[in-house]
């Protein structure tokens, strides 16, 4: 009997530990709709509203009758015989799923046939995590998907699927948002979008640079793309420049417009998980819980409950009901437990970087590393990385990336000993001054952060993959052609 307690004790305070690490890992925002979740499924859980809450409902006063209260459905609340589902509640959803979702969603609203809807899924299925009708091979090389062989496995589980369902099911999907979607590759994803512009000289030479010059354009030989356009007048060579300028707002990959239209409306909706203030030089860090309901038990709930437990009446309806406030006290507890563990945090968090918190200055952020934070608290690496994933910091001077105070970590193969938010300003500070008839390569800005931030290293894949994370185009689609080809074509008029 001793055993089995221990036991299950031992799974309990697993449970308990499991759900605290999951409450770690939400931003605010989301750890609002998990409660919120738990308060409309939990009837022991209440919510207290500030100079609204009822005394009645803290006293013992209010036990209730067992057949209105623990056989019916209460308060339109679904009794579940299965209990606590640790399946239900999944707070990270993934850019692909968020997409297929999407997908899905602007599929029900065609009027296709239930083969034509069958094809359009397997192709919503079969795209990869960038949203492209593509696979990559053992070797990280990406794959466009070959049509006839797409086919051909369709036919397997329906022998009726043709190579024309396949095509027109593909036109079908590329037709949705965001627009790109299910593109064979980046060039066609592009031209997608092209296709949806209004139409003007500038995005029909878009086109034809994409369909006629891409290996130009990635070159930068700009005069060889013009030849092959045929651009002879000075303003053919205005609009090619403004052809480029409009592939470069251009997204190469319609998973990147699903995650930046999802980061706009959260940073628009945000609520800072944390807030750090500077005020004559001294620092306050706080968590801020202004968007997580204060929770309590209902205690004419759990009275009546625990009664009844006692009394031995209807004992499966009340192990439910005794679940829910178990469940309920193991949240609210999880909670306190959270806010303890992320104030002392960000108390460590402040403390490090002060001179940035008190500046805005981000050549002032120190090099921080989650071993050191890890050392200095107790806390595991992998608990610390938890508490940074998609938080935020309210400063003096806007809102901050939590993880941007940390040491750059996209290079694992070298010790790179800044933050990441000052490698991320000295990349967007050289590209602003730089020459746009010649900007700078990623190499080049390598080095400018190399000799800025006082770096030994520091590899070009790194600035290259922050750069497209800050969504700033190549230097090829930063160009300013139009000054070179405008001599050009003057040269070659005076020489005619």
């Amino acid at each position: 009997m001793s055993l089995f307690l221990q036991q299950s004790q031992t799974q309990k305070l697993s449970q308990s530990a499991i759900l605290a690490q999951r409450l770690i890992a939400m931003p605010s925002m989301e750890l609002n709709q998990y409660i919120r979740q738990e308060i409309d499924t939990n009837p022991s859980l209440e919510e207290e509203i500030p100079d609204l809450v009822d005394t009645q409902e803290h006293s013992d006063e209010n036990d209730l009758d067992l057949p209105d209260y623990l056989v019916d459905d209460i308060a339109g609340y679904k009794m579940q015989s299965d209990g606590y589902s640790e399946e239900k509640y999944r707070p990270e959803v993934s850019a692909i799923d968020s997409l297929n979702d999407q997908l899905i969603e602007q599929l029900r609203m065609t009027a296709l046939s239930d083969k034509q809807k069958y094809v359009c899924v397997q192709i919503i299925g079969s795209l990869d995590k960038n949203g492209l009708f593509g696979t990559v091979d053992q070797t990280g090389k990406y794959i466009p998907e070959d049509i006839q062989q797409f086919t051909e496995k369709l036919k397997e589980e329906l022998p009726t699927v043709t190579l024309s369902d396949t095509e027109t099911a593909l036109k079908v999907v590329q037709s949705f948002e965001p627009a790109g979607v299910a593109a064979r590759d980046s060039r066609e994803c592009l031209l997608i979008q092209l296709d949806r512009l209004p139409q003007s000289r500038a995005s029909e030479l878009a086109i034809e640079t994409l369909k006629f010059g891409w290996n130009d354009l990635h070159k930068k030989d700009y005069k060889h793309l013009a030849k092959s356009l045929d651009i002879k007048t000075e303003r053919d060579i205005d609009n090619l420049q403004k052809a480029i300028q409009i592939i470069a707002k251009l997204s190469p990959y319609p998973i990147q417009d699903v995650e930046k239209s999802t980061y706009k409306s959260s940073v628009q909706d945000r609520v800072a998980d944390f807030i750090v203030r500077a005020d004559d030089g001294e620092l306050t860090a706080q968590v801020n819980n202004s968007a997580i309901p204060n929770l309590f038990i209902s205690k004419s709930y759990a009275n009546t409950v625990e009664k009844h437990y006692k009394q031995k009446l209807v004992v499966d309806q009340v192990k439910i009901h005794r679940d829910y406030v178990n469940r309920g006290k193991e949240l609210i507890s999880s909670i306190d437990y959270r806010n303890k563990k992320l104030q002392s945090f960000i108390d460590l968090v402040a403390h490090h970087q002060a001179e940035f918190f008190l500046t805005g200055d981000h050549t002032k952020l120190s090099p921080l590393s989650m071993t050191e934070l890890s050392a200095e608290t107790g806390f595991s690496v992998n608990t610390i990385s938890v508490m940074c994933k998609d938080k935020f910091i309210d400063t003096n001077f806007g809102m901050v990336k939590l993880r941007d105070l940390f040491d750059l970590s996209l290079d694992k193969s070298s010790n790179i000993n800044v933050t990441r938010g000052s490698v991320e300003s000295v990349i967007q500070k050289a590209v602003g001054f730089e020459d746009k008839s010649k900007p700078l390569t990623d190499d080049s800005i390598a080095e400018i952060i190399k000799k800025e931030l006082k770096l030994e290293e520091l590899k070009v894949k790194t600035v290259t993959n922050l750069r497209r994370t800050m969504k700033i185009p190549n230097a090829a689609l930063r160009t300013d052609i139009s000054t070179e080809l405008h001599n050009e074509l003057r040269g070659t008029s005076r020489s005619m």
